[in-house]
């Protein structure tokens, strides 16, 4: 299962360039894809992925495409291995320059952002859908104990809660 993680900057004026890495748990997480927000206005100049995280520098296309204010800058695919729980991306080395080549570290750097892995097919027959629900639904409030061949976890907490069917509502929808 894929999900995405937008890189944004926030509150900036005149910013022609950005380069940051994230960093990532391999065991728990693949580097898919990234790509810019507005293909118009920004560029990924430089791109460089190992096992465990992503270096980018991004830039943007002539006067006029600076960040002013708030965008999304890039939307980066990561891939969920058969792991469950709780893994975490981190901005790492992140630095950013405005349109008269003046660097700053932005506020974000070094962050670290809590991801929440979740399995969503509780009966493992190769979709989400309202079976799955109905699963959890009859299973609250059971521990593992209880699940049989099900994974109605989908938090990992440990308990089967609303949080789970929320989890599973969500997933499906996207």
């Amino acid at each position: 299962m894929n999900f995405v993680v937008s890189v944004k900057l926030n509150n900036v004026t005149d910013i022609y360039a950005e380069e940051f890495t994230l960093g990532f748990d391999s065991n728990k997480v693949e580097y898919i894809d990234a790509e810019v927000s507005d293909s118009d206005k920004y560029e990924i100049v430089h791109e460089n992925a190992n096992a465990s995280s992503v270096n980018f520098i991004v830039a943007s296309n002539g006067e006029g495409n600076g960040i002013h204010g708030s965008d999304i800058l890039i939307e980066v695919t990561f891939k969920m291995k058969d792991v469950l729980g709780t893994t975490t991306i981190s901005i790492d080395n992140a630095s950013i320059a405005d349109g008269d080549g003046t660097i700053s570290t932005p506020d974000t750097y070094n962050k670290i952002f809590n991801i929440v892995l979740a399995v969503a097919d509780v009966n493992a027959d190769g979709i989400f859908d309202l079976g799955d629900i109905a699963i959890i639904s009859k299973m609250l409030g059971k521990t593992s104990t209880d699940w049989g061949s099900y994974t109605p976890d989908i938090d990992s907490n440990g308990l089967v809660t609303k949080v789970d069917r929320d989890l599973l509502v969500t997933e499906m929808m996207n």
